[in-house]
């Protein structure tokens, strides 16, 4: 990603200065000839994601966290922390994409709750149901991995860990990973149009991140229309090109019920640069075809003047205006509206109301609810979709349950076309009988261990509100423990102790005990170290000589002649036992 400027003769840049006078110009007229204007279809933008390399990796984070109201699913392939740049090329350029000093992670947080606050984005309480994918080269050398390593620290802080996917392990350059023959670079090159065959889909890696039940792609020829559309109605002299394109699936365009994906290009991609190779071969349109996708592939343009952004970067570090990574950025701003207008022709389906418990049993609860102007419905129990088919009743009995167990269920309504209402308001359900026993933490082991202390971790168990620590037999914690790790302390230097935990639900019922492990403390010895030459450390008894050779009381080390000339470090790790070198 080459974010600064070049240096051009003074004709290039005079050139280049009517060349960005005359996009101004053009962007501000309307309409662009030969250009669709954009429609709408039945898309639900609150199913929309947003993905992107480089800059616009760095644009796909601003206009998730920024509209995360709307946008819970993105894909970052070589990007950064939200306001990593803050407003300056100098951090963009350093900082932000070398990762020589790491992006202040703990800034990026503050900024993002700040904003928030003010309004400036949208609350971070949205991020808490987000999905987000991220891959990471091991040969990037312009957006180097400690880079996204800081974002994965970011995104950690508002996102649960389990929602969010990294892979970090890939040896690929600076480069949009695909499996498509067409891409003809290797995976270790980073050169135009940074699009490589890495005998990996990045695309599809990332849609089946973010999104449950996706169908295999389709390998043959696309069904659906790519779409040149006007996109100067969006933007005006935001450094955005007059026209941009769209993927349509025959089955969107026919009005079925579809999803919507943006894709953002990175520096030196967009159309001007380097064609349709970014719209076409990327791999999006191959599991738009199947899954029911419209993609939109929003263009920059570049300038050299006014503002300065010559190789065509999305703006994420200021060169529009301050307030350029919120919902009022100018590039923000345009990209939203293109998402409002294809979500425009959304069919809404109202949720189903009524939803109530009707029966228990200790396996089984049934649920009703009142009929919907719809085909179908699906049930979720806590969050989870149950129905394997379309189920057609307003009566549902789920099986299969544990007993004297709580259990959370909505319902949505579905119509012919596929388009899904929103979730009902929830009911809560109570199988009778007891509840099962709760199972005792799993992955039990010693993290570290000092002369008098030890510390314990392990996996969380399902529906557990507390632990207790066991250290041979006997309960160590005087209080139930809230984490998953407990440092055990008043112990005696090198000894051996059995450790086990349990877990505690919120009625108090404790489980079995895990399995044991032991662990042994560390002696209490001080290790020193003494440096001088061999004569002395024999006079100072750490050394003996034999048949004019030295050796280290205890481990026997050779420390050569018995001389003044040959000095060596002896580190005491026990009593009267000594090694070379220093204190392990």
């Amino acid at each position: 990603m080459v974010v600064g400027n070049r240096n051009k003769p003074a004709l290039c840049v005079l050139l280049s200065i009517l060349l960005a006078l005359f996009v101004l110009l053009a962007t501000t007229s309307a309409p662009v000839e030969g250009a669709e204007k954009l429609k709408a279809y039945n898309v639900n933008v609150n199913e929309t994601s947003v993905s992107g390399l480089s800059s616009g990796g760095y644009m796909a984070v601003q206009m998730h966290v920024a509209f995360s109201a709307t946008i819970r699913r993105v894909g970052v392939y070589a990007g950064g922390p939200y306001h990593c740049a803050q407003g300056t090329i100098n951090k963009a350029t350093t900082s932000c994409m070398s990762g020589s000093t790491p992006p202040d992670v703990a800034a990026a947080i503050a900024s993002t709750t700040s904003f928030a606050k003010s309004g400036a984005i949208d609350a971070t309480t949205n991020l808490k149901s987000s999905r987000v994918f991220m891959f990471s080269g091991t040969a990037d050398a312009t957006v180097k991995p400690p880079v996204m390593n800081a974002l994965y620290k970011y995104y950690a802080n508002f996102v649960p860990e389990d929602s969010i996917e990294y892979i970090n392990t890939v040896n690929a350059a600076h480069t949009f990973p695909s499996d498509d023959s067409a891409n003809i670079n290797s995976c270790t090159t980073s050169s135009s149009p940074y699009i490589s065959n890495c005998r990996l889909d990045g695309a599809g890696l990332a849609l089946e991140a973010v999104y449950d039940g996706l169908i295999p792609r389709n390998n043959a020829a696309l069904t659906g229309k790519f779409i040149e559309f006007d996109q100067s109605e969006f933007a005006s002299g935001a450094s955005m090109a007059a026209t941009a394109w769209a993927y349509v699936p025959q089955a969107c365009a026919s009005g079925a019920a579809c999803k919507l994906h943006v894709a953002l290009h990175g520096c030196l991609q967009n159309y001007a640069t380097i064609g349709d190779k970014y719209v076409r071969n990327t791999g999006y349109n191959k599991w738009a075809d199947t899954n029911n996708f419209v993609v939109i592939y929003p263009q920059t343009v570049s300038s050299y003047f006014s503002p300065s952004n010559p190789n065509g970067c999305w703006d994420w570090w200021g060169y529009l205006s301050t307030n350029y990574d919120t919902k009022n950025g100018p590039q923000m701003k345009a990209i939203k509206a293109m998402i409002d207008r294809i979500g425009s022709g959304y069919a809404h389906v109202p949720a189903p109301t009524g939803l109530a418990v009707l029966n228990t049993t200790d396996t089984e609860i049934t649920v009703s609810w009142k009929l919907a102007p719809a085909t179908a419905y699906n049930i979720y129990r806590d969050g989870v979709q149950v129905n394997s088919a379309a189920y057609k009743g307003n009566v549902y009995r789920d099986g299969g349950l544990s007993s004297g167990t709580m259990y959370t269920y909505t319902v949505t309504a579905v119509t012919e076309s596929g388009a899904e209402s929103p979730q009902s308001a929830p009911v809560q359900g109570t199988t009778t009988g007891n509840p099962p026993p709760i199972k005792p933490p799993t992955g039990l082991a010693s993290t570290a261990t000092t002369a008098s202390t030890a510390t314990l971790k392990w996996n969380a168990a399902s529906g557990a509100y507390a632990y207790n620590v066991y250290r041979n037999g006997n309960r160590v914690n005087t209080s139930p423990v809230q984490a998953t790790e407990f440092t055990d302390s008043g112990l005696q230097a090198e000894t051996t102790y059995s450790y086990q935990a349990t877990a505690i639900d919120e009625i108090g019922m404790e489980s079995s005990r895990s399995d044991s492990i032991q662990v042994t403390t560390k002696s209490a010895w001080q290790c020193k170290t003494f440096r001088t030459n061999n004569y002395q450390q024999v006079a100072d008894g750490r050394a003996h000589q034999s048949l004019g050779y030295v050796y280290a009381n205890g481990s026997n080390d050779a420390m050569g002649l018995y001389n003044l000339a040959v000095t060596h470090t002896l580190a005491e790790t026990a009593d009267g036992y000594y090694i070379i070198g220093n204190c392990p």
